[in-house]
Parts: C-alpha cells; structure tokens; sequence
C-alpha cells in the first residue's frame, strides 16, 4: 500500500469520532464523541440552510447568476478560516510527533500527508456547500449538464489555494513565535 494512503488512512481512523464511538470502552469518552458528532450534524444543516436561503435570495432578487462568484467566494473563505485555524494543530502539533517520526517515513511525506488529512477532514463542508448551492442554481438557472459535472469537480479544487495561503501563513506564524 502507498504510504500516504497507509499514513492518511490511520489518522483518520485514529481522529474519527464514529472510530471513537464503536470502540471507546469509557463511556465518558463515547458520550463526548456522540455530542460532538451531533454538534458537527446540526452545523452541518445549518451551513446547508444557510447556503440554500443566501442563494434563494440571490435567485429571487434576479442574481442567480452570480450564485457561481458567490460559491467561490464562500468556499475560499471557509477554506482560507478552517485552515488558518486548524494549520497549529494539524500541522504543527507535537502530541503524536514522537509516533510519527519512529515509523518509516520522510518527514515531508508526514508533513505532506497532514495537510492531505487537514484537506480531506475539511472536505464534507465544502461539499455541503457546494452541493447545497449547486442545488437552487439549477433550479433557477437550469444549466447544461457540464455545468453540474465542472461545478462538482471545481469543488474540490477550489479550496486547495486558500488552504496553500492559509497553512503558509500560519508556518511563517509558527516560525517567528518558536524564535
């Protein structure tokens, strides 16, 4: 198997809060994964709804065709914020560092493999946003096939820029505060 697959595959597991919730013997731990996945469920509708009435309006005020800049834009923002903010815990967080560097690997596999997991961990927002918006632009717009299929693939490109300008920031940030 390839070794980022192995690597992504086992933090994942191991960050999972469903892993946590089958396999946790302390019911104070299971009981805290299921209030935070029922927490991340409801945000989750919420930026839905929020996505879908923005859009609503947009379309009932004659702008649908600007919903496209306006997905662009919110997916760069969220992508930009998740980043910025998660880049110390991700990328920098020494908690498993030890683990990681004892296993065979390059540390810039590991280096490339957190900011993988970071992408992939923020993904289910940018869908459900995307997916959520793509939605009342059909509606109101009634593109041709393509549009459905390019928008789809645009939304796992478009967030990597933000989370490149995001996760350098926050190195340079990491960088000066260590000396």
């Amino acid at each position: 198997m390839n070794k980022r697959i192995l690597l992504l595959k086992t933090l994942l597991l191991s960050t999972s809060r469903i892993n946590r919730i089958k396999n946790a013997k302390d019911k104070k731990v299971r009981k805290k994964a299921i209030v935070g996945l029922s927490g991340t469920i409801v945000l989750f509708i919420m930026l839905m709804v929020y996505s879908v009435l923005a859009c609503v309006g947009f379309g009932q005020m004659g702008f649908a065709n600007n919903i496209p800049d306006m997905y662009v834009a919110t997916i760069t923002v969220l992508a930009f914020f998740f980043t910025f903010f998660k880049t110390n815990g991700y990328l920098f967080a020494f908690k498993e560092y030890d683990m990681l560097m004892s296993l065979p690997f390059e540390p810039k596999t590991i280096a490339a493999d957190k900011f993988l997991y970071m992408y992939v961990a923020s993904l289910p927002w940018f869908v459900s946003v995307s997916v959520a918006m793509l939605g009342v632009y059909g509606i109101y717009e009634k593109p041709v096939i393509l549009t459905y299929l390019i928008w789809l693939v645009l939304t796992f490109i478009v967030p990597v820029i933000p989370m490149l300008i995001a996760a350098f920031i926050g190195f340079v940030i990491a960088k000066i505060s260590s000396g």
